[in-house]
């Protein structure tokens, strides 16, 4: 008889959970810095080229063992990167290009060590 049943028991509100919540979306005093639907369509294109780029770099270097996925990959994401920089330019979208490049200097000395390695 100690123990709380919660099918008996009220149920609490996020705020009565957690205290430091509010319904305004700020925790701990936080409050959201930007509303993804308030941005220009050109600077939330260029934030989600600049993210692909980033993404794109590290797949990159992941599938270079497979020289045709891990190619292709860098190129895109050098591509998106570029693309993102002629807009805004953030370190999301400069590491996105150097990971690319990287994937892509990476692929080409492992084609390379095939080549010639092979029996």
């Amino acid at each position: 008889m100690g123990y709380l049943d919660y099918k008996t028991q009220p149920a609490l509100t996020m705020s009565e959970r957690l205290p430091e919540y509010n319904s305004e979306c700020s925790f701990k005093g936080a409050s959201m810095e930007v509303d993804p639907n308030s941005l220009d369509p050109e600077l939330r294109t260029a934030k989600f080229l600049a993210l692909a780029s980033a993404a794109l770099g590290l797949m990159s270097l992941c599938l270079a063992i497979i020289p045709v996925c891990g190619g292709a990959a860098s190129v895109i994401g050098i591509v998106a990167g570029l693309f993102s920089l002629r807009t805004e330019n953030t370190k999301t979208a400069l590491a996105g290009v150097i990971l690319s490049t990287l994937g892509v200097v990476v692929t080409i000395v492992y084609v390379l060590f095939l080549y010639f390695f092979k029996k």
